[in-house]
């Protein structure tokens, strides 16, 4: 059974980091952090590539957008401006959000529209270690609605990413990021199985990544990952939206560069959800498979393809064991010296509390267009289209099947959502 969310989203950026004058309108979904950072020419990281790529300006819906090479931002700090002070560097910037949710609460028939508004000053800094160094922010976001009482107003969120040369052929990298929110659910189901949910959560997420260079075009690495999401409190409405859980994952990368502007690479990892689940269904073992290239095919267009084998064995769960296909893609190019369009696709499963389901599998297409005019405005369109596919069949809702994308009706099974809106 299926559920689809259609998505367009529309960000405008104004940005001038050193005097705090960046201003961030998004329309329709959600706020694209990191946005004006991303649209600044994140490249590919270099060395052994796993599944998760550098910050780049397109993101396909369902994926952890928080995610990324551990050490590849750590090079582009000095790409925008700041300033020093001994030998730290600094970039302070602020970011002024609005936002427009048609229906608050995803409720057929409900009258939930709601504007907001958002303060989030940030500060970074850039501490310069070996040949490269420690890169840290961290934001405070103020938010207010217009007809909903926030029990926590306030969220904080906080990054760093390092990368560490040992030897000339060796390194370590290691990536840390750490949220206590409540209204930033696609921290904890990034593919937006849950859209809106108040209770207070903390999230802290760590990736370690070593790389070892053999020879010139050959590499290997050894990337370990951990994600702990835990629940401080239930929402208003007092029920829990998710479970707390632990997700840990260990595995290996060979890279090997065909050309100087083309690499294939290989990697398994095992992964293992500990799920804190009332259903008992959602903790399970399994392992990954890919083989993927990424290629700077002209000076102006980079693209990557991976494609690979995923199964999950649930303890309590066992007739919802998972065996199938995984995909992500991307693809960017420059237009011009102004103007920037991407596209990236992904096939994958994700920790699912929707009745009796343990996972869903995520099928997601999302497409950017973004364009500096000067060096502190920047406008991006970014539609995007996702599908949820669960195993077990989905109970009707009181009162039916409900859509909410038209005049069309639902086939039987199928659940339909349009959303506007950040949540």
């Amino acid at each position: 059974m299926d559920l689809l969310t259609k998505e367009i989203i529309v960000g405008i950026v104004c940005r001038a980091e050193p005097t705090l004058k960046r201003v961030f309108l998004a329309v329709f979904l959600f706020s694209l952090l990191g946005l004006a950072e991303q649209a600044s020419g994140f490249q590919q990281a270099s060395g052994p590539t796993s599944e998760k790529s550098a910050p780049s300006a397109v993101s396909a819906p369902g994926t952890d957008t928080t995610a990324y090479v551990p050490g590849s931002s750590v090079q582009h700090f000095r790409e925008l401006r700041f300033f020093q002070l001994g030998p730290v560097l600094f970039r302070p910037s602020a970011r002024i959000h609005y936002y427009y949710e048609s229906n608050l609460f995803a409720t057929p028939g409900s009258n939930s529209g709601t504007h907001g508004v958002a303060l989030e000053p940030t500060l970074e800094a850039f501490i310069p270690l070996t040949a490269n160094g420690i890169r840290l922010d961290y934001s405070p976001i103020f938010r207010d609605y217009s007809n909903f009482d926030l029990s926590h107003k306030m969220s904080h969120t906080f990054n760093a990413d390092s990368r560490l040369d040992l030897t000339p052929v060796l390194n370590v990298s290691v990536r840390e990021h750490f949220t206590l929110a409540s209204l930033e659910t696609s921290e904890y189901v990034p593919a937006r199985e849950l859209i809106f949910s108040d209770a207070r959560f903390k999230r802290n997420s760590m990736s370690t990544q070593l790389n070892w260079a053999l020879t010139d075009s050959n590499a290997v690495g050894i990337i370990g990952d951990w994600n702990h999401v835990a629940f401080e409190e239930s929402a208003s409405s007092g029920a829990r939206p998710f479970f707390d859980y632990n997700q840990y994952s260990l595995g290996g990368v060979y890279r090997r560069d065909v050309s100087p502007r083309t690499g294939i690479f290989v990697n398994g990892t095992y992964m293992r959800d500990q799920a804190d689940d009332p259903r008992n269904i959602a903790s399970s073992d399994g392992f990954e498979t890919l083989v993927g290239v990424e290629s700077q095919l002209t000076p102006l267009t980079s693209g990557q393809l991976s494609m690979g084998y995923r199964a999950l064995s649930f303890d309590g769960a066992k007739d919802q064991n998972y065996k199938g296909a995984v995909i992500r893609g991307s693809l960017s190019k420059e237009l011009s010296e102004t103007i920037r369009v991407g596209v990236a696709g992904t096939r994958s499963t994700n920790l699912s509390n929707f009745e009796n389901n343990a996972y869903y599998v995520t099928h997601g297409i999302g497409f950017t267009y973004q364009q500096m005019f000067g060096p502190d405005f920047l406008i991006a369109v970014n539609p995007g289209y996702q599908r949820n596919t669960y195993a077990l069949p989905l109970a009707p809702p009181p009162g039916g099947w409900a859509v909410r994308s038209g005049g069309s009706s639902p086939l039987p099974g199928d659940r339909f959502n349009r959303r506007r809106g950040p949540l």
